[in-house]
């Protein structure tokens, strides 16, 4: 791993690289708040666990982590704003049974699924707000109605997919986003 806690992490403006082999690039079993960081290589690029905050990211990149860009597994709300998840199977793989994540103006490019919910209840849920998804076999999915009709989250309107790709040189790591299907990240 390129950073491991067991605390909470509160990170600004970071860069972490770690080998395709390494289980997770940055990980806390109490909670991630991150700002403008990025991610590359591992097999998870951000790793917050069960027994703390869920991950809280803004203007987050994971980049081409074998399987996972965001894993939140929590006991805690989890938000993500205006973060990109690129080259990978899962973007986000969230795995709560008792709360909700929510995805906000964010990008999935190349990747298998883009917001996967693969181990919710009916307690749990996702909120996918103004995404943007291009060559997303799966962009949603998973998604599990509430409990009651006051706590549902639920997948929104404004999401989009894209026929080109927003990352004009996402192969070389550059993020900028480029053409019509750019937006604020």
């Amino acid at each position: 791993r390129a950073f491991t806690a067991t605390n909470i992490l509160s990170l600004t403006n970071c860069y972490f690289s770690a080998t395709a082999t390494a289980d997770r690039v940055v990980s806390s079993s109490s909670g991630i708040t991150a700002v403008g960081c990025s991610t590359r290589g591992g097999i998870i690029g951000w790793c917050s666990t069960t027994s703390g905050s869920a991950g809280q990211y803004f203007g987050c990149v994971a980049d081409s982590p074998t399987t996972t860009g965001f894993s939140v597994v929590s006991s805690n709300p989890g938000l993500m704003f205006s973060c990109s998840a690129y080259n990978c199977t899962n973007g986000v793989l969230y795995s709560s049974a008792t709360q909700t994540l929510r995805v906000i103006n964010s990008i999935f490019s190349t990747c298998t699924n883009g917001v996967n919910q693969n181990a919710g209840t009916n307690s749990s849920g996702v909120d996918v707000i103004g995404c943007a998804f291009y060559s997303v076999t799966n962009p949603i999915v998973g998604i599990q109605e509430m409990a009651t009709a006051a706590d549902d989250l639920y997948v929104r309107l404004g999401n989009v997919t894209l026929t080109a790709d927003p990352f004009a040189n996402a192969a070389a790591h550059d993020f900028t986003l480029t053409g019509a299907g750019a937006r604020g990240a």
